[in-house]
């Protein structure tokens, strides 16, 4: 696996991952951070006067959608 070349490839290498992307190895390290103070920007852009497929569509539509809920739901708590 990607993460396991990387450990072991002498970088010296030291990332954050989601859990779902960290395998249980001897040869990694994970330390939980409680209740992180951290905020990540994304950006979407597509030109309006080019072809999106449908994939792509409904990509865009699913990311809007799960970050506006996202924001809501964290101005209610």
């Amino acid at each position: 696996m990607m993460l396991q070349y990387l450990v072991t490839s002498d970088l010296r290498l030291i990332t954050m991952l989601p859990n779902s992307l960290v395998e249980k190895s001897e040869l990694t390290t994970v330390v939980q951070i409680k209740n992180p103070i951290s905020e990540r920007i994304y950006y979407l852009s597509w030109k309006d006067d080019r072809y999106l497929s449908r994939a792509a569509q409904k990509f865009r539509e699913t990311l809007i959608e799960h970050y506006t809920r996202l924001s809501v739901s964290n101005v209610e708590n």
